[in-house]
Order: C-alpha cells, then sequence, then structure tokens
C-alpha cells in the first residue's frame, strides 16, 4: 500500500540504519542493533495502523488511529530516552476513563464532558522525553515559547472538551457545537495600540461569541498587572495585551501554542504540547470506540443527541492529519537544544 503519511520524514525511522543516523545527531552515540529493531518495529506497526485506518469505517477507524498513535509514540519513547527498551516501557497508556458510563448515560450530548485520568504508563512518560516541547517553526528552535509543565501530575483529570477547545483545527467547529469561543487564538505579533501594548490576539472565528477582557486575562492565566483591552474591527475584534511600563513583554513568554496560534493553558496553569493534546485527542476517540461501541454507533449514525457529531468528526480528522507531523517535530527536537532549555538536566554522554 502507498503511504499516506503527512510526515514522510517518518520512514526514516522503519530504516535501522537511517534510524541509527538520527540516533547518532541526537545522543552522541550509536543505535545498538536490538534496539534499533525495536524503534523500526513501533514506526512500522504505527505507519500500518494509520494506513489501514485510511480506508476504515467511522464505527472502527478512531480506534485504528489510537492504535497507531500508541505504537508511533513508543517508537518516539525508544528514540528520545536512550536508557529505555522495549521491555522496560511500560504496558499502561498511562490515561483511564473516569466514570465514562455515568457521563455517556446523560446522552451522548454530554461527550464533550468525558473525563480522562492521568496515570503512571505512555502518556506521561510522552510527556517527559519530549518535555512537552512546543518549539518547531519556520525551520529553528524557538526558545522564545514556554515549555509545558515537563511533567503531569497522576490523578489529573482533563475532559475532551477541554481537549478539544485546545486543537486549531476544531476552534470553527467546537465554536459552533458549543456556542462559546475555543481556548486558541491567532498571534498577530506586536502592535502600536494604548501605552503599553505589546501583543494582539484574535479568536479563530468572526463568528465567535465576545468575551470580556476580564474572561480572557483568566483564560490565560495572565500576571494580574498585564492588561487587556478588547478593540473592534470590521469582521469581529481583537484583544490588545500588555503593561503600561513594558519595554520587552517578558510575561509574554508565558503565551502558549505553536507558530502563530496561542492555547490557553489548563486550569492551574497546565500547558500540554499540540503532540501530547493530540494523544489524549486518540485515546478519547478510540476508547469511545472500543468500550461504549453502542453509543458510539448511535453517534455516527445521527441518533438522538448527535450534536457533537461534526466535532467528532473533525477531531478524528485532525488526529490523522497532524499526528504524524507532530510526532516528526518531537522527534526533530535536538537532545543537546533541549540541555540548553534545562542546565539542570544534561544530556547523558555517548
Amino acid at each position: 500500500m502507498t503511504s499516506r503519511l503527512s510526515a514522510p520524514d517518518l520512514l526514516y525511522f522503519e530504516s535501522i540504519d537511517l534510524a541509527n543516523q538520527r540516533f547518532k545527531e541526537q545522543h552522541s552515540r550509536s543505535l545498538g542493533a536490538a534496539k534499533g529493531r525495536e524503534i523500526t518495529s513501533h514506526f512500522r506497526q504505527g505507519r500500518e495502523f494509520f494506513e489501514t485506518a485510511s480506508g476504515a469505517p467511522p464505527l472502527v477507524k478512531p480506534l485504528l488511529l489510537y492504535y497507531g498513535v500508541l505504537s508511533w509514540t513508543r517508537g518516539l519513547i525508544l528514540f528520545r530516552d536512550p536508557r529505555l527498551r522495549e521491555n522496560s516501557l511500560q504496558k499502561k497508556h498511562g490515561l483511564s476513563a473516569h466514570d465514562w458510563q455515568g457521563t455517556l448515560g446523560n446522552g451522548m450530548r454530554h461527550v464533550g464532558d468525558l473525563a480522562v485520568r492521568i496515570e503512571s504508563g505512555t502518556f506521561p512518560t510522552l510527556t517527559a522525553v519530549t518535555q512537552n516541547v512546543e518549539g518547531y517553526f519556520a525551520g529553528r528552535w524557538n526558545s522564545l515559547l514556554e515549555r509545558g509543565a515537563k511533567e503531569v501530575v497522576a490523578g489529573t483529570l482533563v475532559t475532551a472538551r477541554e481537549v478539544w477547545s485546545r486543537m486549531p483545527a476544531l476552534a470553527e467547529v467546537y465554536e459552533e457545537t458549543y456556542q462559546e469561543p475555543s481556548y486558541v487564538y491567532y498571534d498577530l505579533g506586536e502592535i502600536e495600540g494604548p501605552p503599553g501594548t505589546t501583543i494582539a490576539l484574535r479568536p479563530f472565528s468572526t463568528h465567535a461569541v465576545p468575551i470580556e477582557p476580564e474572561e480572557l486575562h483568566m483564560r490565560l492565566q495572565l500576571p494580574e498587572d498585564v492588561r487587556v483591552c478588547r478593540n473592534s474591527w470590521a469582521k469581529g475584534y481583537d484583544y490588545w495585551l500588555g503593561r503600561p511600563y513594558d519595554i520587552l513583554p517578558d510575561w509574554a513568554e508565558t503565551l502558549w501554542g505553536h507558530e502563530k496560534v496561542i492555547v490557553a493553558p489548563l486550569q492551574g496553569n497546565l500547558r500540554f504540547s499540540r503532540l501530547s493534546l493530540l494523544f489524549l485527542n486518540a485515546y478519547i476517540l478510540g476508547m469511545l470506540v472500543r468500550y461504549h461501541p453502542t453509543q458510539w454507533a448511535d453517534l455516527v449514525h445521527r441518533g438522538t443527541g448527535d450534536v457533537a457529531l461534526p466535532l467528532i468528526r473533525e477531531a478524528t480528522a485532525a488526529l490523522e492529519l497532524e499526528f504524524p507531523t507532530a510526532l516528526a517535530d518531537g522527534l526533530r527536537t535536538p537532545a543537546k537544544w533541549l540541555a540548553h532549555q534545562c542546565p539542570d538536566e544534561p544530556v547523558e554522554p555517548g
């Protein structure tokens, strides 16, 4: 079958020789033959799951995509951490469904309320080995973007709605579904506005319901003395952010996103990289299909409470399109760059 990967770089990790070249660049050491087979096996399996999913019907497609995400993620973990081997990886997802039966018992219109509990296993290992970095932009590593949490506290709960509201590809349909602005904004860059205004943000949808500046301040969890003003224009409105006495906006480094997008953190100032959010999305969709097939079938076949159907479809499409590219970015993040950002965590010598 012809590869349909949106990130063909991943194919390099299916060759032990080519994976070894990348491994040397990252870790200044050679990749052992046995570990090389483990890495390439996970990457081949991940690709085949995604290729199979591309032609699968909706009733099973998200589950196949999740298995592909899981395989690729385990391959990335083995590549990022020179010390780990396949038999040392935990066999747990690192996530668990929290009272899904009770939530779905209220009807599929409450699918966004499905909660996921973070535990030990693949997901927190992913955030740790990548340091939850979001910084690849225009061919360089941008250290001005703050990392999200390198580790997440066991027991933390995250809902599907919190995940979907922070995925740029879902912004329009999220706002239509829930009749509220998404938690992602265009970064318009520095502007000349009121004294001290340095950065402007714009909602993704021109039809987004306006929120008060105080609510945006709370959403972005900005420092108390950062001022937020709302500015109307012909097709909607912007938000201007700044401090009256700022020359260089150090607080702006707390804004988090991918390329020209700002993503609001979750409660407790918890930030996830695009790769981590996509993994969460994959788990939610995959486990919904795997363990609640009746409710899933009702949703797919436009049963009662199908208001979330367009959002679910877009979430599936975003996963299929974006996860390979996000994974490729995670593989390219140089180990030495990460060490430079965290001097107290030196790279293991070759």
